[in-house]
């Protein structure tokens, strides 16, 4: 079978900035079967609840005759909260599941074309959480902070359509091109429990902190005023996404690939509402990849790969803007594989991220992977 980089690429990047599959080569024939170990990690913000995440992605793909193929993959990602302050509610870690099914077909020596389904059961994960919080007293403005347990429950389920097409010629100068719509339905509930005034350790209400975000709302983040909703609400909110993505291959001298991909999401309705977008897309993003601040409202990224004999090095770049105007990122991923036969080969790979949030907040990632394919 033949393997293209655009397909493989493509269910990773509409999911968000997460990393693309193991393989991000091309094999003839047979079948595959890839795994993946990843960790990342990222101090978490007010406009951001983050988490460490140790990620393992199982991939198998299965030669079904007549160019069709079986892709059966399962991930399996383990989140610890940063640790809780003393005197304040314990965090607990969860381990997020997805399974994804799907079938590659090869239609003529042009054109692959990809369609899968994947879902990811409810989780249930608690963070230790902190805030600034405004209120009047006398006439002035005073700021304190407040501390509370931040408790999500989410689940995911969507869906990946995709089609390259490819010049698939003997020449030095060949084209991959790939288009791709993905959907993704997000059910998350969140809410705030026991808040306290971190200094003098008096309760603080939902009511308080909801009228602190009304009174400056430039100083409050918009994912924390969809968490006190969710927590007034004590239901959950139903978000749902729709990925484009369109992107370009060329190959030159047949040992270099230069790519551009873009990606534009839409939702259907303000994706703050379901409060903070990393508790509820964490671990459902690419396996590895580094835990979003908000939903993604665009993206681009452009790469290079060079072959060296066994050795193929690949370095990638991205620039993201998320919606609502919560921020964007920037990320720089580097990839070294070594191809030990033709049926087995290894892959490292090391990346970074750097968030900007609504109120100029940095922060940054730092993620590494590490994995084998073995075809036969």
């Amino acid at each position: 079978m033949r393997r293209l980089t655009g397909i493989a690429a493509a269910a990773a990047l509409l999911a968000g900035p997460g990393v693309a599959r193991a393989d991000g080569g091309s094999f003839p024939g047979g079948n595959e079967l890839s795994d993946e170990l990843g960790v990342a990690s990222s101090p978490p913000t007010p406009g951001s609840q983050r988490a460490t995440q140790v990620a393992n992605s199982l991939d198998a793909l299965l030669d079904l005759g007549r160019g069709l193929n079986l892709d059966l993959g399962v991930d399996a990602v383990r989140l610890t909260p940063t640790g809780a302050a003393p005197g304040a509610p314990p965090t607990r870690g969860a381990t997020i599941w997805t399974f994804t099914a799907g079938l590659i077909g090869e239609f003529g020596e042009h054109l692959t074309l990809d369609a899968s389904v994947h879902a990811s059961p409810a989780a249930d994960l608690t963070t230790d959480f902190t805030a600034d919080y405004r209120y009047l007293a006398g006439g002035t403005v005073r700021t304190d902070q407040v501390e509370a347990a931040l408790v999500s429950r989410s689940s995911s389920a969507g869906a990946l359509l995709a089609a390259t097409w490819d010049t698939a010629g003997d020449s030095d100068a060949e084209t991959a091109v790939d288009l791709g719509v993905g959907l993704e339905h997000f059910s998350s509930e969140q809410r705030l429990e026991a808040p306290r005034d971190r200094q003098t350790g008096a309760t603080v209400t939902l009511d308080e902190l909801v009228n602190s975000c009304r009174l400056f709302p430039g100083r409050c983040p918009r994912a924390l005023v969809g968490a006190l909703l969710l927590s007034r609400r004590a239901a959950p909110v139903l978000l749902n996404q729709v990925a484009l993505r369109a992107g370009a291959v060329e190959t030159l001298w047949r040992d270099t690939d230069l790519g551009l991909s873009g990606s534009w999401y839409l939702y259907d309705r303000d994706p703050t509402e379901a409060g903070y977008f990393g508790l509820a897309a964490a671990g459902r993003t690419g396996t590895g990849g580094a835990i979003p601040i908000a939903p993604l409202l665009w993206s681009v990224r452009p790469s290079a790969t060079r072959r060296l004999g066994a050795w193929t090095l690949r370095l990638e770049l991205q620039h993201g803007v998320y919606a609502s105007s919560e921020g964007r990122l920037d990320a720089l991923a580097a990839k070294v594989q070594l191809r030990f036969t033709r049926a087995f080969r290894m892959w490292v790979t090391a990346g970074g991220q750097r968030d900007v949030d609504f109120a100029g907040t940095v922060t940054t990632v730092r993620s590494a992977s590490l994995g084998a394919l073995l075809q036969w």
